[in-house]
């Protein structure tokens, strides 16, 4: 069979997403936290390119959570058995502060590709105590996979 072309359909990844494991566990401050990670199901793709919209509210673990707003995050982007890592995009948690300025918004250099099963980890470095139960996200991406055959 000639080779398919892959099916394009927009797709955010946010805190409820199936596949995101948010860390409960409460930071210590001054040490890199894992806020979320996302797994790639199988027999699916993500694509996250420049001009993608990506967001992060991150939140002290507190009876009344207070909002970071010092500090740096980071995207991760892991292999499978996470034996490899690269940073895909990495800056100071207060650019997150306007997200109606396209111009403050954290922006990736250059597109990224998760396949199946690979990782995406959002991490913070503050002197807070992150708790990733307080947090929320959002990154636009494309999801890729395969068409579905016997539908028509």
């Amino acid at each position: 069979m000639a080779n398919a072309k892959l099916v394009e359909s927009p797709f955010t990844i946010t805190e409820t997403t199936s596949g995101v494991t948010l860390n409960t566990v409460t930071a210590v401050a001054s040490t890199w936290y894992e806020v979320a990670e996302y797994q790639v199901p199988l027999g699916m793709a993500v694509l996250i390119d420049p001009t993608n919209y990506v967001f992060a509210s991150l939140f002290t673990e507190a009876a009344t959570p207070v909002a970071i707003t010092a500090g740096t995050a980071r995207l991760i982007k892991l292999n499978a058995p996470e034996t490899e890592m690269v940073e895909i995009w990495a800056g100071p948690i207060a650019i997150f502060k306007d997200v109606g300025d396209e111009r403050q918004r954290p922006r990736l250099k250059t597109a990224v590709l998760l396949n199946s099963s690979e990782k995406l980890r959002l991490e913070c470095y503050s002197t807070s105590t992150a708790d990733g139960a307080n947090c929320t996200f959002a990154i636009e991406a494309k999801a890729l996979y395969p068409p579905v055959r016997g539908l028509a």
